[in-house]
């Protein structure tokens, strides 16, 4: 039996809550991730801040900390830790440099 694995997302969209357009998200990223995870299943908190917004379990939203009127849709999302096979992020830098 596959193991499983959890995956945050947040609604990217120009207009997060338009029905008008397919819906795109982006994931949160691994420290992110776990943090977020972390107080929906173990700590089962209401809320929980990660920088710049906070997300609200409750409404499944994310919400800027300096405007509560920015917010935008997330999702929890449950897959088989094989899908997918993408590597961790933070083990990488977002432009590598290239030996001469």
């Amino acid at each position: 039996m596959a193991g499983k694995r959890i995956e945050w997302f947040w609604k990217s969209n120009d207009n997060p809550f338009s029905n008008e357009e397919s819906a795109e998200w982006n994931r949160y990223s691994d420290v992110e991730n776990t943090i977020i995870e972390e107080a929906f299943s173990t700590l089962k908190k209401t809320h929980v801040i990660i920088d710049d917004y906070h997300i609200d379990f409750e409404h499944r939203v994310q919400i800027a900390n300096d405007d509560k009127t920015k917010q935008r849709p997330i999702k929890r999302v449950e897959m088989n830790k094989e899908e997918g096979g993408r590597l961790r992020e933070a083990r990488f830098m977002p432009n590598p440099i290239v030996p001469s």
